[in-house]
């Protein structure tokens, strides 16, 4: 009595492609709850670092920065929260939003 080979090594690796392909039909779309602002994990400096200037007056530069995800890209729609950490003073507004091009800036 002879058994039959039902499946050959080509037929297993074909199946298993199809498979792996059907498999990563959806895999583009993520969950619905995480918003992009979620992925934020970084800011780089743009401008405006360590200026001083005179009492009651505003500084000559925007601080800006841009709000990055682990890859690089811009986030838009990430708060910044802003802090004076030396001498005083005061920043309008405490919070702002990042852009489409991940920037958010204050005065």
């Amino acid at each position: 009595m002879h058994a039959r080979k039902l499946l050959t090594t080509g037929t297993v690796a074909t199946l298993a492609l199809v498979a792996v392909i059907g498999g990563c039909g959806d895999a583009t779309s993520g969950p619905t709850s995480v918003k992009p602002e979620d992925f934020a994990s970084n800011l780089r400096l743009i401008s405006g670092n360590q200026q001083t200037g005179a009492v009651g007056a505003a500084l000559a530069e925007v601080l800006s920065v841009k709000v990055i995800d682990a890859g690089g890209q811009a986030v838009a729609g990430a708060t910044v929260l802003w802090q004076v950490r030396d001498g005083g003073g005061t920043i309008n507004p405490a919070a702002s939003t990042s852009s489409v091009s991940g920037l958010a800036s204050v005065v």
